[in-house]
């Protein structure tokens, strides 16, 4: 026998009191839906003080849509910390090219290479994968939320990662210069710690090119220490 196929959508419990349950999951069935797709906006929910889990809500989520033949796929929250860790880890925030620092309430406001939020991340990352690794009614996970990077984050840890990037890459900063025809407008360097992150001004097309390259590999690596 195939196996069905999954018809569901997102949906956000952690917005509505549980009062209201029983209609959303009125409202699923009627529509043939058979999974659901929830908790990737709810850190906070999660772990409501540093180190203080709490899934016994998210449990009862589960257990509900189980007990109306709808399965459950689990979003990993690090799209949206908590704001008691901005408040621990300001520079955690994501600095835009221009100086600007990004601000809590939002999503995707803190930069993956932080330390700190690499750390927090995984310890969300792994507390759920204890609680619901084997839960049978959970069929699925999404790591994350819509990576995207944009312009990238201009942070202290992101020009280190973006020069060892380019020393892995390059081997030397002669190579480096030969490669990008910095002899043009005087744009040579002596050495790697002297390659700034690109700003909103004018920028050798190369170190653009090679800073989008290094935020993509380091998007995948942060998904990959979900995985």
């Amino acid at each position: 026998m195939n196996d069905p196929i999954l018809f569901g959508a997102a949906y956000y419990p952690e917005d509505w009191p549980e009062s209201q349950r029983p209609y959303d999951i009125a409202m699923m069935k009627e529509a043939g839906m058979n999974v659901m797709r929830f908790g990737e906006f709810a850190w906070h929910n999660m772990e409501p003080r540093p180190g203080e889990f709490d899934f016994a809500w998210l449990h009862r989520v589960v257990d509900d849509l189980a007990a109306n033949g709808i399965k459950s796929i689990l979003g990993t929250p690090t799209a949206t910390p908590p704001r008691w860790f901005l408040l621990r880890y300001p520079d955690a925030a994501v600095l835009e090219p221009d100086g600007f620092r990004a601000k809590h309430g939002g999503r995707r406001h803190c930069c993956s290479n932080n330390p700190d939020y690499r750390r927090y991340s995984a310890a969300i990352v792994e507390a759920m994968a204890k609680e619901f690794g084997d839960d049978p009614n959970v069929i699925g996970w999404q790591l994350d939320n819509e990576i995207y990077g944009g312009s990238g984050c201009g942070c202290d840890c992101c020009r280190d990662g973006f020069q060892r990037y380019l020393r892995e890459k390059y081997g030397t900063i002669e190579e480096v210069n030969r490669q990008w025809n910095l002899n043009i407008f005087s744009q040579a360097y002596d050495d790697f710690d002297q390659i700034q992150t690109p700003t909103r001004s004018w920028q050798n097309p190369h170190i653009q090119m090679e800073w989008n390259r290094f935020h993509y590999q380091s998007d995948m690596d942060f998904i990959h220490s979900q995985a």
